[in-house]
């Protein structure tokens, strides 16, 4: 299937190709098409991200807290609305702690995906989330970037707690196990008494982390499936 291109993605592989193809030669990357080392959506980003930078300067240089202009209204309303479905809202309500820092990424992906999609609007252009390589690239992007902001928070420990629950009791901590356990597809076959008497020793401080997981590696086995 020959995969429709525009003018402007031709007018580029004519003019920065022979570069493209050299730099992903010296990469060792082969380029799925050789006559078009820079692809549609590759282009198509680069558009998005032009547009996007010269709004920002154009909306900076107009910004007024007295008289605020039309361009300032609609970006406050991308950014905070009555009917709380704003970038800065969204992050309140998620993220609760620590949001406003966060508006900068996310709402620079948050814009970039808007303005990718709009772009197929005008028929000279085309949407470059239309390949689904762009919206996973901004999906890991913004994976990374919140786990590195929980671990630069949290810590390594701490940030890894926080998917058990944050666990303080004792028996949180059992239940986190079981919980990890049960995710693995393990599961604890122990007699009730028994896992009593563990969680008291432990308690106690009677059984140290080397015991407590050689006792667990004793107990683990394989979840029987339904």
């Amino acid at each position: 299937m020959v995969e429709h291109v525009t003018w402007l993605t031709e007018f580029v592989n004519h003019h920065l190709g022979d570069f493209a193809l050299a730099l992903l030669s010296a990469l060792h990357i082969k380029p799925e098409n050789p006559d078009l080392p820079i692809p549609e959506h590759v282009v198509m980003a680069g558009v998005v991200l032009i547009i996007c930078t010269l709004l920002a300067l154009f909306l900076r240089l107009r910004l007024s807290v007295e008289k605020p202009g039309a361009t300032q209204q609609i970006a406050e309303l991308l950014l905070t609305n009555p009917v709380g479905f704003g970038i800065k809202d969204l992050l309140e309500e998620n993220v609760h702690h620590g949001a406003l820092k966060m508006i900068p990424f996310v709402g620079s992906i948050s814009v970039f995906v808007l303005f990718s999609n709009l772009l197929s609007v005008i028929p000279v252009f085309a949407a470059p989330t239309a390949n689904k390589t762009v919206p996973l690239a901004c999906a890991i992007l913004t994976f990374l970037y919140f786990n590195w902001q929980g671990v630069r928070h949290h810590g390594v420990g701490r940030y890894l707690l926080t998917f058990a629950g944050s666990p303080r009791k004792l028996g949180d901590w059992f239940l986190a196990i079981l919980l990890f356990l049960n995710l693995n597809g393990l599961d604890l076959r122990v007699e009730q008494v028994e896992a009593i008497q563990t969680i008291l020793q432990v308690a106690a401080g009677r059984m140290s982390e080397t015991e407590l997981s050689n006792w667990i590696r004793t107990h683990m086995r394989r979840a029987k499936k339904s």
